[in-house]
């Protein structure tokens, strides 16, 4: 979904399963926390995404918080959060509210693991999916 996105995948971030399981894996546990990466855009390196998974269930604020501050921390402007359960209201709500900001600087998209499961953009019945620019977005 990020190199569909426009955003570099470099090697370390696509591995094999076996340097996946080294890495993110202890005792036979997946650590989500170790999952997470971060990606700049193809044609802008300065535009960068920070991909989390958190372990919480149902994610609330308090973990959009600590995304928030690692994003400052890191200089990056957009963030995705691959969750395993629910978002709470509180955690939907404080998503819009940074979403739609005014002169927001920065984007949190958000997506449950099922719907990541495959990528149906791959489908042979799905048409080409592409990013819309802001005009376009405006336009729908």
């Amino acid at each position: 979904m990020v190199k569909d996105r426009g955003y570099v995948i470099n090697h370390d971030t696509h591995t094999d399963m076996n340097l996946f399981r080294e890495r993110c894996m202890k005792d036979g546990l997946i650590v989500k926390e170790s999952m997470m990466f971060q990606v700049q855009k193809n044609d802008n390196p300065n535009e960068q995404l920070l991909v989390t998974f958190p372990d919480e269930k149902p994610v609330g604020v308090k973990y959009l918080k600590i995304l928030c501050q690692r994003m400052v921390d890191s200089k990056v402007n957009r963030g995705i959060i691959v969750f395993p359960g629910t978002l709470t209201a509180a955690a939907n709500k404080a998503i819009q509210v940074i979403n739609t900001r005014e002169n927001r600087h920065y984007e949190v998209d958000t997506f449950s693991e099922a719907d990541l499961m495959i990528n149906i953009t791959s489908h042979q019945l799905v048409p080409k999916h592409y990013v819309l620019s802001d005009k376009e977005k405006k336009t729908c």
